[in-house]
């Protein structure tokens, strides 16, 4: 039981950490920062969302593609417009079509997308 704990514990820490960075502005530009105020991801994005199953979304000339919480680009700029992730999925549209985006927890570099009419 004490395992147990430890482990949950663990991951709800780990989770908060995660999640815990705060958008912020500069020139224009967003960029994100941890709790303690460091600069994690520089201010260089048109716009920026707020983080939700470890990725933010932000634009990029006027495209938009998603970060994770150490400020890599971890699906690309090719949207025009996007949703925040929700159960491990998140709404997109590309060309004028809409599909979803389904970035496995496994292998976060492994997204696919499936777009309709």
């Amino acid at each position: 039981m004490k395992l147990l704990t430890l482990l949950l514990l663990s991951f709800v820490v780990f989770n908060t950490n995660a999640q815990s960075l705060v958008r912020f502005y500069q020139n224009a530009k967003v960029g994100y920062k941890d709790a303690s105020g460091n600069v994690v991801v520089q201010p260089s994005y048109e716009a920026g969302s707020e983080f939700r199953e470890g990725y933010a979304i932000v634009l990029k000339d006027r495209k938009r593609g998603f970060i994770d919480h150490n400020g890599l680009v971890a699906i690309p700029f090719v949207y025009d417009d996007a949703s925040l992730f929700q159960n491990g999925k998140a709404r997109v549209m590309q060309n004028g079509k809409y599909g979803w985006i389904d970035a496995q927890k496994q292998n976060r570099d492994s997204v696919s997308i499936r777009l309709g009419v």
